[in-house]
């Protein structure tokens, strides 16, 4: 996982070479995303402060050291006298590519090396890795299909059955091109191309310890992945703090819609309250006026209308009518054992017929005739109030 997320995208491998009291810089601008490694830049000058004006800030270095102030040679594995293993480890850096029968080393002073990774670092570069001498070369030999001499114009390196047997730091001629999967590389970045493999996909053939570097690298790992965590925290507190926001602002709403129904639930409870008041206040006064006396008046009814004539009509029939007008906020009293006929008769004879029989009915007090008008075109107008038993 913390590979994953500390690994750069982007490389600058930075051949440093040394002639004739002059440094030489060569960089080479690879991205490696989803392990597709792919050459974006290249860039050269022999000064150093022109060279980081051109090559971009957020990206990582890995530097290759070779010529003045770098010594290398090839060992015959079984002699020991040919090697260079008696200098001083304390002084100096060694850097080792092993086939089975012959040692290639290069050796440099760790102060002649430390200066160079310093003199980048003061620019504000990461170094994640670095190659002494021309050997990290030699991890193609895996990637090279057949047996071939390959001259990078500063040192040429033959390969046999994918081994390396020999190199010369003094070639006779210019550099050649290589193929390596489909993939033309021109003899000047073939130093570059190694390098990055070679930290992609360390070489167990090679031998390098310096643990100042070390200790750089992981100071690297440790803040790219304490950087990128650092940016995930952020934006994972950011959109929690904008989701929280949106809830807040969800529920905020919601409860303003119910706070809104709410005071509409209230204020139709008020109202219900108050139209319940009403109806009390008017039940009483129904009940003061005497309107919900139980005095049979369905039965008052059918008894009048079985015995009424043919020729005489009923207009209207009012039970308890009111002994005052009708006045706003004022009781209405009702007479409830009194009822008013009013309607019209036809024949004088009927009428006087059916008024004995209402008198001779027992629930009937008395049957008044209170008014009685005769009319020529229609049938005589007539109002009788009985008077109702109250002991039926």
């Amino acid at each position: 996982m913390i590979n994953s997320i500390s690994n750069p995208h982007y490389f600058n491998v930075i051949l440093v070479h040394h002639e004739n009291e002059q440094a030489y810089f060569s960089a080479v601008e690879f991205s490696n995303k989803n392990n597709n490694l792919e050459l974006l830049n290249t860039y050269e000058s022999n000064d150093l402060e022109e060279l980081v004006k051109l090559i971009r800030k957020n990206t990582v270095l890995l530097l290759v050291v070779t010529g003045k102030g770098v010594i290398s040679k090839k060992s015959d594995i079984y002699s020991v006298s040919n090697s260079l293993i008696n200098f001083n480890k304390d002084d100096f850096y060694s850097y080792s590519f092993e086939e089975d029968t012959a040692i290639f080393t290069s050796v440099s002073r760790k102060s002649f090396i430390d200066d160079v990774v310093s003199r980048f670092q003061s620019y504000g570069y990461f170094v994640l890795d670095i190659a002494i001498g021309p050997f990290v070369v030699g991890v193609l030999s895996t990637l090279i299909k057949k047996d071939i001499v390959i001259n990078t114009g500063n040192a040429f390196f033959e390969f046999v059955n994918n081994s390396l047997i020999d190199f010369d730091e003094k070639p006779k001629s210019n550099g050649n091109s290589i193929e390596i999967d489909d993939e033309v590389i021109k003899p000047e970045f073939i130093i570059h191309y190694a390098g990055i493999l070679n930290y992609l996909y360390p070489n167990e053939k090679i031998s390098f310890i310096n643990e100042s570097l070390q200790t750089k690298r992981e100071e690297y790992i440790y803040k790219n992945l304490f950087n990128k965590t650092g940016v995930f925290i952020l934006a994972f507190f950011l959109g929690s703090l904008f989701l929280s926001y949106l809830i807040l602002d969800y529920y905020n709403t919601k409860n303003l819609d119910i706070q809104r129904q709410l005071t509409v639930m209230d204020e139709s409870y008020n109202k219900i309250l108050s139209l319940e008041k009403n109806i009390k206040n008017k039940e009483s006064i129904l009940l003061k006026s005497g309107a919900f006396v139980n005095n049979f008046h369905s039965y008052y009814i059918d008894r009048m209308m079985r015995s009424l004539p043919r020729d005489l009509r009923i207009e209207s029939l009012n039970f308890a009518p009111s002994l005052d007008k009708i006045k706003q906020e004022k009781i209405i009293v009702f007479n409830e054992n009194i009822i008013e006929i009013t309607g019209q008769t036809y024949a004088n004879t009927s009428f006087n017929k059916w008024l004995n029989v209402l008198r001779e009915m027992k629930w009937t007090e008395k049957v008044i005739l209170k008014t009685y008008r005769k009319n020529k075109t229609k049938g005589d107008f007539f109002k009788i109030v009985i008077k109702v038993k109250t002991d039926v």
